[in-house]
């Protein structure tokens, strides 16, 4: 047993389980627990099953073992970390542009968007680049293409989609953006939103971007008007 959990049923029963200490005083019991214990009371000079690893610069940290020995590790690959949530209250756009470092590729949720100005296309845009997208939408309503568009200058996601309030409940939209720290940026989108003419839609994108830059800017907005919604980023690292 270790020393720690000795003390431990010292103070909890009066009696020693193997090993000893010398405590003849209250101020002894003291001293005792401050030598099993760092001075700033993170645990990590516990020994044996009780040992701990110093909390000191290690913040975002997991703690994991190997058995024997506990220690601080990174997130696994493949989990999704949380990065940020932006809330757009009639906005030109959602910018994400912090702690975007690190990670292979980002997943980007949205709902209750819509546009300030009826009809709109819901795009997005990488390290605010303006030119050389490759791509599609295709957006389907009921068991046939409804309409679609195809840019070059931006991620088209969403067609014609309503500024009504109230359709905007549902509207919701899941990307997926590949590629962040490679020259080819992908970006995978499905979306499902309220028409202008009140139907609803579901829709489909896929684009691509060359762009030797790290991925340190992602803009959600309307190309018309402004833009309401909330939006959700995580990132995921290889």
């Amino acid at each position: 047993m270790s020393k720690a959990r000795d003390l431990a049923n010292f103070i909890s029963t009066g009696a020693l389980t193997d090993g000893s200490l010398d405590i003849a005083d209250v101020d002894g019991l003291q001293a005792a627990i401050d030598d099993k214990l760092d001075t700033d009371g993170d645990g990590s000079s516990l020994t044996g099953v009780d040992s701990l690893p110093s909390q000191s610069g290690n913040a975002d940290k997991f703690l994991t073992t190997n058995g024997s020995a506990a220690s601080w590790g990174e997130a696994g690959g493949g989990a999704w970390e949380f990065i940020s949530t932006a809330t757009a209250s009639n906005v030109s756009s959602v910018v994400f542009s912090s702690g975007l470092s690190g990670y292979s590729y980002f997943v980007l949720i949205g709902h209750g968007f819509r546009p300030s100005a009826n009809a709109q296309i819901l795009a997005m845009r990488l390290n605010e680049v303006t030119s050389g997208y490759t791509g599609q939408s295709v957006v389907h309503a009921s068991s046939s293409v409804a309409n679609g568009a195809s840019q070059t200058d931006y991620v088209a996601i969403g067609n014609e989609v309503s500024n009504n309030s109230s359709d905007a409940k549902s509207n919701s939209v899941i990307a997926y953006i590949f590629g962040a720290e490679s020259s080819t940026k992908q970006v995978t989108a499905t979306v499902n939103y309220k028409h202008e003419n009140g139907g609803v839609r579901t829709g489909t994108s896929g684009y691509g971007l060359y762009n030797t830059d790290d991925l340190d800017h992602i803009e959600v907005y309307f190309t018309g008007g402004n833009i309401y919604g909330t939006f959700h980023l995580y990132g995921v690292k290889a």
